[in-house]
C-alpha cells in the first residue's frame, strides 16, 4: 500500500519535469516557440495544429507586427494590445481577431481615437481626435459620425447636431472662431437647408433665414437681442456696453436717413423755379431742379429715365420703380437682384433691409419721380436764365 501511494504522487511530479512540454494533465504546452514562416511566440499557451490555441504572451510576425495580449482558438480575443509595423497601435479589447469594445487606436500621423468599437472598426460613442487639431465627440456608424455629435475644427469654430454617414444633416449648430457668428437650423448633405436663424456680434443682431442646399433664398426677419440673458456666459457683461452704444448708433442712423428720404422733398432738395416769359414761352411753365442722389439709382449710380411709352429694353429698365418703405432704384438692378428674394419673389429693400418690398413682375413705378424727371431742366440752362 506504501509503495502504491509513493508511485502514484511521485511519478507524475517526475514525469513533468523530466518532459518539459507536457503538463500533468497531458495537455502540451509552450513558451518560447519560433515558426517555420518567421513568427514567434513568447509566453505560455497551448500548441495545437502548429498554432497558439490559448494562452497569454508575445506573438510577433515575420512582417514586424505584435501583439501582447490573450488568444484564444489560435486568434486574439480578449484584451490586448497591437503594435502595427508602420507604427500605429491598438489597445483595447478583441473578439475573434478584430477589434471590439472598448479601446484607442492611435494612427502613425497622430490622429488618435478612443471610444467603441465593433467588428474592427469604430462603432458607437468615441471621441477622434486628429494631429491637426480636429475634434469630433459623438457617435459614429462604420467609422463615420452619425447621429449625435460635436465637431471642433482647427480653427476654434464648432459644430454641434445631427450627422448622417460622415456629412452634417438634420438640425444643428455652427459656431465661429470667438462666436462672432452662428448658424442655427436644418442642414442637408453638409449644407445649410430649410429654415434657420443667423447671429451676429456675440447675438447682437439675429436674422430668420430661409436655405436651399447652401443658398439663402431669403431673409424673413431681423431683430436685436443686446438684452438677452446675461447669465448664459459671463464673457455677455463685458460686451453689454458696446452693445448698448451699437444698437444707439444704429438706430440713429436709421431714424437720420429715414427722415433725409421723407423730408428731401418738400424741403431743399427739389427747387421749383418759375420761368421769366419769353419770346418761345406763351405760357408760364415750372421747371424742377433736381440733385443727384435723386436721379441716380443707389445700386448702378446710372440716371434714371423718364420715357414711360419707350419700347427699348434698356430704357424701361432705367425707370425708377418704389418699393413700399418709400425708397427707390431703377426697375433693372431689382430684376437682376439676387439677394433677400422672398419665397414669393418679392425682394426686399437693399437700403433699409426690410424684406418683400419690390415685386419684380409687377413693378410700381415712381410717377412723381418721374414727372419731376420730365419737368427738370438742366443746370446750365437755368443758369444762363434759359
Amino acid at each position: 500500500m506504501l509503495a502504491w501511494c509513493i508511485t502514484s504522487i511521485v511519478l507524475p511530479i517526475v514525469g513533468a519535469i523530466l518532459i518539459p512540454g507536457v503538463c500533468a494533465e497531458g495537455a502540451p504546452m509552450v513558451e518560447n516557440i519560433r515558426f517555420s514562416n518567421g513568427d514567434t511566440w513568447s509566453g505560455k499557451g497551448e500548441l495545437e495544429d502548429g498554432l497558439i490555441v490559448n494562452g497569454k504572451g508575445i506573438y510577433k510576425w515575420a512582417n514586424g507586427d505584435i501583439f501582447d495580449g490573450q488568444m484564444v482558438d489560435g486568434m486574439m480575443h480578449g484584451e490586448g494590445k497591437m503594435t502595427y509595423k508602420d507604427g500605429s497601435e491598438y489597445s483595447g479589447g478583441w473578439f475573434k481577431a478584430k477589434r471590439h469594445g472598448k479601446g484607442t487606436f492611435k494612427g502613425k500621423e497622430g490622429d488618435v481615437y478612443s471610444g467603441q468599437f465593433k467588428d474592427g472598426v469604430a462603432h458607437g460613442k468615441g471621441i477622434y481626435k486628429w494631429a491637426n487639431g480636429e475634434t469630433y465627440d459623438g457617435e459614429l456608424l462604420d467609422g463615420m459620425a452619425h447621429g449625435e455629435g460635436r465637431m471642433t475644427y482647427k480653427d476654434g469654430s464648432q459644430y454641434v447636431g445631427e450627422w448622417l454617414v460622415g456629412t452634417r444633416h438634420g438640425f444643428g449648430i455652427y459656431t465661429s472662431m470667438w462666436k462672432f457668428y452662428q448658424y442655427k437650423g436644418g442642414w442637408s448633405n453638409d449644407k445649410r437647408h430649410g429654415k434657420g436663424v443667423k447671429s451676429y456680434f456675440w447675438h447682437f443682431v439675429e436674422c430668420e433665414e430661409e436655405w436651399d442646399h447652401g443658398k439663402m433664398r431669403g431673409v424673413r426677419t431681423c431683430r436685436f437681442l443686446f438684452l438677452q440673458t446675461l447669465v448664459e456666459d459671463t464673457w455677455h457683461y463685458h460686451y453689454l456696453c458696446l452693445d448698448v452704444v451699437l444698437w444707439w448708433m444704429f438706430r440713429i442712423h436709421k431714424e437720420l436717413a429715414d427722415v433725409k428720404a421723407t423730408a428731401s422733398w418738400s424741403r431743399c432738395n427739389i427747387e421749383i423755379e418759375k420761368l421769366k416769359h419769353d419770346e418761345r414761352r406763351d405760357d408760364d411753365e415750372l421747371v424742377v431742379r433736381l440733385d443727384q442722389d435723386h436721379i441716380h439709382c443707389g445700386i448702378c449710380y446710372e440716371a434714371f429715365t423718364s420715357d414711360m411709352e419707350s419700347t427699348d429694353q434698356n430704357s424701361r429698365e432705367k425707370l425708377p420703380v418704389l418699393g413700399s418703405c418709400g425708397h427707390y432704384f431703377c426697375h433693372g438692378c431689382i430684376i437682376r437682384c439676387r439677394t433677400m428674394v422672398g419665397s414669393n419673389g418679392a425682394v426686399g429693400c437693399p437700403k433699409c433691409m426690410k424684406a418683400n418690398q419690390f415685386v419684380r413682375g409687377n413693378p410700381i413705378h415712381h410717377r412723381m419721380l418721374i414727372d419731376l424727371l420730365e419737368r427738370a431742366l438742366p443746370v446750365e440752362n437755368l443758369r444762363r436764365g434759359q
